[in-house]
């Protein structure tokens, strides 16, 4: 049997047949055909004389993908495979190219910092100079250059690739200087000439100049190519396809300005052919953008050739084809550092390849270079190169020892490298210790606040193309983020912030995100801490109005429309302020309110805080003018033209009137342009956003809160005409916790007024029962009648619960709000659909619950958020840090993180049946499981209050009636997380109890993910689950040995990635938005935890339990 059999595209087709003696540029095994092997495709060669066919033949077919390479290919039919190969036939006439002098494969690169001129750069057989034509009638004259075989390096005694069967002729290399553009700009080009022929007419945009604001660009090392018809190669890249193609969606969809590429451009290493197909794959994106390059071991070290590292991975090349192809804005020939400026970012580009040892050219380069830069103009500074620093496989502790001290004196912000073929990102790092730790945004992307400046942040971006390099099974302590798939680095820049994003380029996922501020908070937050001016508008034909001819309602979408614009710009946004007396000017003499959040370089904006804000560019016809108004007339033609755009805000009953004011100036320099007038509410005392909660275990009473502008009590009418009136609590500003120097935004910006916060308790229930409700008055109006179940009394057999963390809430119309928690949509929708199928008896919510942290207005958007859930099971709650912390508050952590509300906020709209004001610790019973529930928030040392309170909980627990204790609070004993988020002293404490008390389940929010354990008693795996029939994890806690424990925090909040460093208690780790579901019957817990985007099951597990043991 014939295996052994290929075709290979052979060049130089007039010159010596053996194989050795030319360049294979690709080659396929015949077998590629299916019908080959079994001679599907049969022709009868030779008959005998009886008719019969007596010689049968076979034949097959493959596709090569040819690229014009100028000179003639020819196929040759080889057998014996690569390892033994003899040629068998080959076509019968070369195969010309109709044009081989047709100018092909342009890219762009920049010549300077104005973004007023572009290169580029192009192939053709011809060598007379071109042309490129562009912009409105403009053109220029091409440059010509080649290179030779003799240019090519080598040695005596093993002639290199480059030198011998690798070369192919390059052609001619044309290159071109666009002049007299504008930055972030689109223009149009062709090149070519008359006689050649003329390329496609392409549409490319310039880069913005340096020192301007914004710069989009991508980043990546180590590309090269692979084929598009899976040829054999002589180097093939498998991630590149994929890489290209994510990189031209973010082209299209205008995500980029620039493209950088930090070496090991097209790995052709000495075989000459490959830049070719290189240049032809990235065309579609390196034609419409710059392309900017560092050159690696791949284009230049070659042994005696003057590269610093003489290993012969170039092939030869020696770094010739790379600068012929990619001229960059280089000081001369092989000497390829380059600075450049874009936006707000200055880029020193380095060669690891050449001397960068002290007192070298290039060491003495890079330090006058990066301590010239002017950073008001180009705040971010950031070094880049082919070889790393930092790798967890490893990296040159020379090359760190000698360039490492010089970022650390310019402040370099951060360093990009490539060369090991994975992604990975550090802290703030210098010698290898972290200066400082990145801290989590409200959105939960790693910050790292460079006003106070320790060290660079370094990052390898490796991943882009060449073959994925495995990382070490322990990772050094700078090594926050870990990551061996392919893609591609996502970089966006402004003035104050520098974010980045690996993305996948197979899934498109984000795998990756980090932040580098001037300022750590975001944008929208750092409205109240910004100077405000009144803009110098002389535009008379400026309105903002809202389409409404009446009061606004309790829940709709307002659409907010701004006419008369002259100059429509991407900074024009309008902010929706409560109530509508808030003093949108400066407020200078609030500074101090907001240094605790870090900025102390701008004044106040607000003195009171914007509810939500939109920019204007929403709407996708404001910027392009489509609707136009005509405004003034002169001699029958429009001599004056104003535009107008719109944009809805979802708008809930907050009871104070509401008010849009538009602004100029983004969020970073705005400027007031008009206001509407006050828009009120028709029912500013409506009975709103009611939610139960259980009062005792009896399933007979059911606590009802909910909120009004009125303090007059109300009612709630239940059952068969039963009725309750409510008591009436309210808070004000002085109940919110503050300092002397740094007062809390519940304090002042962050304030709104709660209205009045009713509770009555319904009696005379039946447990595991369906029944109705409505609360209100007749004075301020009824809510909708509402069925709603109540719990399973404690001691009954079934219960089935929702569990989870950090849910928190987001804008129902993608407005700018305080705090974003992007998940918590999609659990609330799921959550819905749980209640109505009938599968939710209770909900525990376990810290972290509205995000409001001292932007009061945020617990209504929260309270309407969960009220379709909320207003129809008991919702149960345990308290977290951004409920309760605030320095000398009497919270066990010092943190800020509730922003000064101190849990007065959260005890009053979510009051439990606990001990007293302010211990926020209980234990209830629902069927078959008794939950202990504590505030990890407050003291729980030996002989606290509350330790001795959880202690004598557990143990009165009744088994035979409840025979499952589960242990639930807010910060875990157990976690994965990338960065340390336990406290050992609370495991040290409190475990033992649980261990004592033979505890089944222990549930913990506050890391934002998904984990299960083993039975686990002092990180030690005292049992492990079996598989059931169904491939179920099954503990059987018949044999009690120790917990299970779960942190259950993903179900809003940014999700949290996890260590790459896997424990052995870690049996299952999850970074997915979702809920966990739960079935407690007597012999049985079965808990599941849910995806709630896909709806699927992504982990569940049983604990059993035979009651008569």
């Amino acid at each position: 049997m014939v295996i052994g059999i290929y075709i290979i595209t052979i060049l130089g087709a007039y010159e010596n047949v053996l194989i050795y003696s030319n360049q294979i540029a690709q080659a396929k095994y015949v077998s590629s055909d299916p019908d080959y092997l079994s001679c599907k495709k049969k022709e009868c060669q030779k008959y005998g004389n009886d008719g019969k066919c007596e010689i049968s033949t076979c034949s097959g077919s493959i596709t090569f993908h040819v690229v014009n390479i100028r000179t003639d290919i020819e196929f040759v039919f080889f057998t014996g495979g690569f390892g033994t190969p003899c040629i068998l036939t080959r076509t019968d006439v070369p195969l010309k190219f109709s044009n081989p002098n047709s100018p092909l494969y342009g890219h762009l690169s920049s010549m300077d910092s104005t973004g007023t001129s572009m290169r580029l750069t192009w192939v053709s057989g011809d060598k007379e100079p071109q042309q490129v034509k562009y912009g409105d009638g403009k053109s220029q004259t091409s440059e010509v250059t080649t290179f030779s075989a003799d240019d090519m390096c080598s040695s005596v005694v093993v002639p290199s690739p480059a030198k011998d069967f690798g070369w192919h002729d390059p052609g001619y290399i044309h290159t071109a200087v666009m002049t007299g553009l504008q930055p972030s700009s689109t223009f149009n080009y062709k090149y070519g000439s008359d006689s050649v022929g003329w390329s496609d007419q392409i549409q490319f945009r310039t880069p913005p100049a340096g020192g301007s604001d914004e710069l989009k660009f991508l980043v990546f090392g180590d590309m090269g190519k692979a084929p598009l018809d899976d040829s054999a190669e002589h180097y093939i890249q498998p991630g590149s396809i994929s890489v290209i193609k994510g990189m031209i969606e973010e082209v299209e969809n205008g995500n980029v300005d620039s493209i950088f590429h930090i070496g090991d451009i097209s790995y052709a290493t000495g075989f000459l052919v490959e830049w070719d197909f290189f240049l032809h794959l990235i065309s579609p994106v390196a034609s419409q953008v710059t392309y900017l390059t560092a050159i690696g071991n791949h284009e230049r070290d070659y042994a005696d050739s003057g590269s610093w590292y003489p290993g012969p991975d170039s092939g030869g090349e020696c770094g010739v084809a790379y600068e012929t192809y990619f001229p960059m804005p280089t000081p001369a020939k092989d000497k390829p550092w380059y600075s450049i400026e874009q936006g707000s970012v200055h880029f020193t580009v380095i060669s690891t390849e050449h001397d960068w040892i002290e007192q070298s050219e290039q060491y003495e380069w890079m330090k006058n270079d990066m301590a010239s830069v002017d950073r008001s103009k180009t705040p971010w500074l950031i070094f880049t190169g082919h070889r790393p620093m930092y790798s967890s496989l490893g990296a040159d502790d020379k090359f760190l020892k000698i360039v490492e001290p010089v970022l650390l004196d310019n402040k370099v912000d951060l360093a990009l490298f490539g060369h090991v073929h994975n992604y990975e990102r550090t802290c703030s790092v210098y010698n290898s210790e972290c200066l400082a730790m990145p801290t989590k945004d409200e959105n939960g992307i790693d910050t790292y606040d460079n006003s106070n400046y320790t060290a660079p942040v370094q990052a390898v971006v490796g991943m882009a193309g060449f073959s994925l390099d495995k990382f070490p099974d322990n990772a050094a302590s700078w090594s926050l983020s870990r990551v061996s798939e392919f893609g591609y680095v996502r970089a966006h820049a402004t003035k104050d912030e520098l974010k980045l994003e690996l993305v996948n380029s197979d899934t498109k996922d984000i795998k990756d995100s980090f932040r580098i501020t001037k300022n750590q908070v975001s944008d929208f937050r750092v409205l109240n801490r910004r100077t405000v001016f009144q803009c110098l508008n002389s535009n008379p034909f400026l309105q903002i109005h809202v389409r409404k001819n009446s009061d606004l309602s309790n829940e709709e979408f307002v659409t907010v429309t701004v006419s008369g614009v002259l100059l429509p710009s991407p900074e024009d946004w309008i902010a929706m302020i409560s109530p509508s007396h808030s003093n949108v000017g400066a407020c200078p003499q609030s500074e101090a309110f907001c240094l605790q959040t870090g900025d102390i370089s701008k004044l106040p904006l607000l003195c009171h805080y914007p509810v939500k804000a939109k920019f204007v560019s929403s709407d996708p016809d404001y910027l392009s003018c489509k609707k136009k108004e005509c405004k003034r007339h002169s001699k029958g033609k429009c001599k004056v033209t104003t535009c107008s755009g719109s944009v809805a805000f979802h708008v809930i009953n907050i009871r104070t009137d509401i008010e849009f004011v538009f602004f100029t100036g983004g969020f970073h320099k705005p400027c007031l342009l008009k206001r509407t007038i006050p828009l009120k509410f028709s029912s500013p005392n409506a009975p709103l956003y009611g939610h139960l909660s259980s009062i005792d275990s009896t399933g007979t009473s059911m606590r009802l809160t909910w909120i009004s502008g009125d303090k007059k009590p109300q009612q709630v009418k239940y059952g068969n005409g039963k009725s309750q009136t409510s008591q009436v609590a309210t808070f004000s500003q002085d109940d919110m916790c503050s300092s002397i120097l740094i007062p809390s935004p519940a304090k002042d910006f962050g304030w709104h007024d709660p209205g009045y916060i009713h509770t009555v308790v319904m009696t005379g229930l039946q447990p595991s029962s369906t029944s109705y409700y409505k609360y209100g008055s007749d004075a301020v109006g009824w809510s909708d009648k509402i069925e709603f179940r109540t719990p399973p009394a404690g001691g009954s057999d079934e219960l089935k619960f929702l569990v989870y963390g950090d849910m928190g809430k987001a804008p129902l119309d993608a407005s700018a709000e305080h705090f974003i928690q992007p998940g918590s949509l999609s659990v609330v929708k799921a959550m819905v659909e749980e209640l109505k199928n009938g599968n939710v008896d209770s909900i525990f919510h376990i810290g972290d619950i509205s995000y409001a942290t001292g932007f009061l207005v945020e617990w209504e958007f929260f309270l309407h958020l969960i009220s379709p859930s909320a207003s129809k099971v008991s919702y149960m709650t345990a308290i977290g840090n951004h409920e309760r912390d605030y320095a000398d508050s009497g919270s066990y952590y010092p943190g800020p993180d509730s922003g000064g509300e101190c849990g007065v906020a959260y005890e009053t709209y979510f009051p439990m049946p606990t001990a007293a004001k302010d211990k926020p610790w209980y234990a209830i019973e629902q069927g078959s499981v008794h939950f202990t529930v504590i505030s990890t928030e407050h003291d729980w040392t030996e002989n606290s209050e509350q330790y001795n309170w959880m202690k004598k909980d557990m143990a009165s627990v009744d088994r035979s009636k409840t025979p499952w204790l589960i242990f639930a609070g807010h910060r875990p004993m157990y976690s994965s997380y990338l960065v340390k988020s336990t406290d050992d002293k609370f495991r040290d404490v409190v475990e033992p109890v649980l261990l004592a008390n033979k505890v089944d389940l222990v549930l913990f929010g506050h890391v934002h993910n998904y984990e299960r354990t083993c039975s686990i008693y002092k990180s030690q795996c005292l049992a492990m689950p079996r598989k059931d029939e169904n491939g179920i994890d099954t503990y059987d806690n018949s044999n009690y040995k120790a917990p299970v424990q779960a942190v259950v925090g993903m179900a809003g909040f940014s999700l949290d990635k996890f260590s790459l460093l896997v424990t052995g208690w870690s049996l299952s780790r999850i970074s997915e938005f979702g809920y966990v579901k739960a079935h407690a019957t007597m012999d049985e817990l079965m808990v599941e935890f849910v995806n709630s985007n896909t709806r699927k099951v992504q982990d569940s597990f049983r604990i059993t339990k035979k009651q008569n043991s």
